[in-house]
C-alpha cells in the first residue's frame, strides 16, 4: 500500500498496490496527484515476484526514494518514502 504523507491536505490517503501502476498528473495514471512539480507520467511502481520496485519515467524533477534520486528500478522496503515533486508517499 502507498500512503500520502505530504501535502498535509491529502495526508493519509491510501492506495492499494497493483502488479503495475503509474503515478503522475495525467488522468490515466493509477495514482493521480495534483502537484505542478510532478510530470504527467512521472513514475512507475511494479511488482517482480515478492518485491515492489519504483522507477522514474523521465520526469522533469525526478523521483526520490528516501531522499536519494531514483535512477533505474529500485526495490522498495516497508517504510520507504517516495517523493515526486512536492508529494511524499510512504510504501507500507
Amino acid at each position: 500500500m502507498l500512503v500520502i504523507r505530504e501535502p498535509a491536505d491529502r495526508a493519509g490517503t491510501r492506495f492499494d498496490l497493483a502488479d503495475e501502476l503509474t503515478i503522475g498528473r495525467a488522468g490515466g495514471c493509477g495514482i493521480t496527484i495534483d502537484d505542478t512539480f510532478a510530470s504527467q507520467l512521472h513514475a512507475r511502481l511494479f511488482r517482480d515476484g515478492d518485491h515492489y520496485f519504483i522507477e522514474d519515467l523521465g520526469s522533469t524533477n525526478g523521483t526520490h526514494r528516501n531522499d536519494q534520486p531514483v535512477s533505474g528500478p529500485q526495490q522498495l522496503a516497508r517504510g520507504d518514502l517516495i517523493r515526486l515533486g512536492n508529494t511524499v508517499l510512504e510504501f507500507t
